[in-house]
């Protein structure tokens, strides 16, 4: 009877409880991989930003990481760049609204305007799970960041990673 008694206890005891409760929500944080410049090539540094239901917002918060930049490495974002909006189209491509200094503040160069092509698409797609990218500025589509890359149509993975491959001599 002790035994039953015991079991019964034990049954709705709290810690019996707890190990039949799922398990506890998703962490309120998501771990990123950021791309800055160092020494003329791209450097990879991990971030938090918060987790959100909606993509799109995280996607927004890596790219308002970007541009706050690093301690350590280059920027490959003007400080005053924002990342106004974000959607995703049905052919899985994300189309990255900056405000107007993403053209504007871009300290302009091939050199240059290939590193920030390659740090914001790195970004985009080591983090998240699109097959293109665009870049528009205020709500235009843009032909290049700084008139040497042309961006009229959709950044893809292999345009992405042959950005990567380019380093300053």
């Amino acid at each position: 009877m002790k035994k039953i008694i015991l079991l019964a206890l034990f049954a709705f005891s709290p810690l019996a409880a707890s190990a039949t409760e799922p398990p506890a929500a998703q962490s309120p944080l998501l771990g990123i991989t950021l791309f800055f410049e160092a020494d003329g090539a791209l450097a990879k540094e991990t971030a938090n930003i918060p987790r959100d239901k909606l993509v799109e917002n995280e996607m927004k918060s890596s790219m308002d990481r970007l541009a706050a930049g690093s301690a350590t490495l280059e920027p490959v974002l003007a400080k005053s760049v924002k990342l106004e909006t974000v959607f995703l189209g049905a052919d899985r491509i994300a189309y990255l609204n900056f405000n107007e200094n993403f053209v504007a503040d871009h300290p302009g160069g091939i050199t240059q305007e290939i590193i920030t092509l390659a740090g914001v698409c790195q970004t985009v797609f080591s983090n998240f799970d699109v097959d293109g990218i665009r870049l528009l500025a205020k709500g235009k589509e843009i032909k290049s960041v700084a008139g040497h890359v042309d961006i009229e149509s959709a950044i893809s993975r292999a345009q992405c990673d042959r950005f990567l491959q380019y380093r300053k001599e």
